[in-house]
């Protein structure tokens, strides 16, 4: 009898202490690291998301939660993927991008879930559930961390095509340097669509002074405007530079108009009369022509 006492009140003491360890550690909840962002700063998240190249983990749990499991579950999670993500704590679903949200609610009956997602949180780089992490362990992250590298490498190629068409402008190749903004946006690098839409309207705005010197008869500064526009783009992206210059110097009034006003810029550079006369000679009926004329007679 005193032996089965002394082994009952053993048993209901260790019973004791691994329930007091249990709820302590329940209690605990999950400790996030100091630069986790919350849902709120999102933005900060993501330039230091791009700034550093890393995607953006979004861990969807309660921090709070009493649940020794989840909370193990969440610290694998941190563990595995928190040094090389940018980690943004998800609370509550509605909190999240709509794309985010869907991607989370996607797979998993159970809390946490984390969802990786690049630098601009437009494209979805892998998910990873409770469940997941619960009968693979480790193993449920190795996809996920092939996906990641790759998505870095595809980040870091986005961002030297940016760079290359920052140094193809500074030379004015504006044609080479936006075909480097094109491919650096199809690599999912969103301020290269801001190069984009500055250089098209540069190009418009250009095009459109052109298209106005050319219905006010000033051909000649219209066909110069569109020369630089040419040479700048290329005549592949130059938006119709080249085949309006082409078309103004088949019609033969407008080819008169500007060869008389070269003529006149160079005999007024030069401060010379004498080279007024072929202006006259050569094309008489030119704006040019008359304000030759209007010099001799004065």
């Amino acid at each position: 009898m005193m032996k089965t006492s002394f082994l009952k009140k053993m048993t209901r003491g260790w019973v004791l202490i691994l329930t007091a360890l249990t709820c302590s550690h329940a209690l605990a909840g999950i400790n996030l690291p100091r630069d986790t962002f919350e849902t709120s700063e999102l933005d900060k998240a993501k330039a230091e998301a791009r700034a550093k190249n890393r995607p953006i983990a979004f861990l969807y749990t309660d921090k709070n939660s009493t649940c020794p499991l989840c909370d193990g579950v969440g610290r694998t999670m941190i563990d595995e993927l928190g040094r090389g993500t940018v980690l943004v704590y998800v609370p509550k679903m509605g909190d999240v991008p709509e794309n985010v949200a869907a991607t989370l609610a996607s797979r998993g009956k159970f809390i946490p879930k984390v969802a990786i997602f690049d630098p601009d949180v437009e494209k979805s780089i892998g998910l990873v559930t409770y469940e997941d992490v619960k009968e693979k362990g480790s193993g449920a992250f190795k996809d996920l961390k092939k996906a990641m590298r790759e998505a870095k490498k595809v980040v870091a190629a986005g961002q030297t095509l940016w760079e290359t068409g920052q140094r193809e402008e500074r030379f004015k190749r504006l044609g080479k340097a936006l075909e480097a903004y094109e491919q650096s946006l199809a690599t999912g690098n969103q301020q290269a669509a801001k190069e984009i839409e500055r250089l098209e309207t540069l190009r418009a705005d250009q095009l459109l002074k052109a298209r106005e010197k050319k219905a006010a008869g000033e051909y000649y500064e219209a066909a110069l405007m569109l020369e630089k526009v040419k040479e700048a783009f290329g005549e592949t992206r130059d938006g119709g530079a080249a085949a309006e210059l082409a078309a103004m110097k088949n019609n033969p009034e407008i080819r008169a108009e500007v060869s008389a006003e070269l003529l006149f810029r160079k005999a007024k550079m030069n401060k010379d009369k004498k080279l007024l006369q072929p202006i006259l000679e050569k094309y008489p009926d030119t704006k040019a022509a008359a304000k030759a004329r209007d010099i001799l007679k004065g």
